[in-house]
């Protein structure tokens, strides 16, 4: 074999390394079956340890692996590597458990959610209720973190707001200063963001066939400097409890790292598998 010949059966086989490391792939499903395996692997509280504290704060969902109807999709770009776009699948988990309250917060219950969207994006939000005095109640985000495959990276991006995006009946926050933060990967993205919340009136959702009292939160933020766009999506909470039961998203951030999302998640049922 001669050398040309060599050198281009070696440049063919370096090729083809390349494609297979940075060829766009579909999302990859999360069965239930193994949310729940990892939640009860994971998870040190029971259900009677996590039961509502009627006297000293808010009540919060019963623990367990949750389901969704979903729809939609997500576009995803890192730097030089190609855009992959990938379907959500039909039906998507979530676990929730008891976690600690931080220091910052006194007389507050949190939980963790983590939503398996597919392999390639799952998110894990914390979230704290709080009693106010009188009958107010709150809900503080206290962080939101997305782990997600971007092209051959995984990086992590973090969402921190000062102060915390809080939610309450009838609450309009403005220009909350937030930050969204990717490292992890082959570079390091941040981004200037301005929340906002807005709190609307009880509206009635039927899940499974129960009518659900929920209180519908719209999420703002606009986004600056080197990621440019917006991030908007609507939760509506379960009035007596927190409990995500309908979640309405669109994203359009562009920049060293790109996400577009376009996603509607429907609550199946109100008993959670444990």
């Amino acid at each position: 074999m001669n050398k040309k010949l060599i050198a281009l059966v070696v440049v063919i086989v370096l090729a083809v390394a390349v494609a297979v490391v940075v060829w766009p792939r579909g999302g990859t499903p999360v069965a239930k079956h193994e949310v729940v395996t990892k939640y009860r692997e994971s998870s040190t509280t029971t259900a009677k340890d996590s039961t509502t504290e009627k006297d000293a704060v808010s009540a919060v969902p019963e623990p367990g692996v949750y389901t969704y109807s979903t729809t939609g999709q997500e576009t995803v770009k890192l730097g030089p590597f190609p855009a992959e776009t990938r379907e959500f699948p039909a039906e998507v988990a979530a676990s929730l458990a008891a976690s600690e309250t931080p220091d910052t917060l006194t007389d507050a219950k949190c939980f963790s959610f983590e939503l398996n969207l597919i392999a390639e994006h799952v998110e894990r939000s914390q979230f704290c209720a709080q009693k106010s005095e009188g009958s107010t109640r709150s809900l503080q985000i206290a962080s939101h973190v997305k782990n997600m495959k971007m092209g051959p990276a995984s990086p992590e991006a973090t969402l921190t707001c000062d102060p915390k995006l809080t939610i309450a009946a009838g609450a309009d926050l403005k220009d909350i200063a937030c930050v969204l933060s990717l490292g992890g990967g082959p570079m390091e993205v941040k981004a200037d963001l301005l929340g906002s919340v807005t709190v609307g009136e009880i509206e009635e959702i039927v899940v499974g066939g129960t009518p659900v009292e929920t209180r519908p939160v719209s999420i703002d933020y606009v986004a600056s400097g080197k990621v440019s766009g917006t991030w908007s999506e609507k939760i509506w909470f379960s009035e007596s409890d927190w409990l995500p039961v309908r979640i309405v998203r669109q994203i359009d951030l562009s920049g060293p790292a790109s996400i577009s999302e376009s996603s509607e998640l429907n609550l199946k049922t109100l008993e959670p598998s444990t």
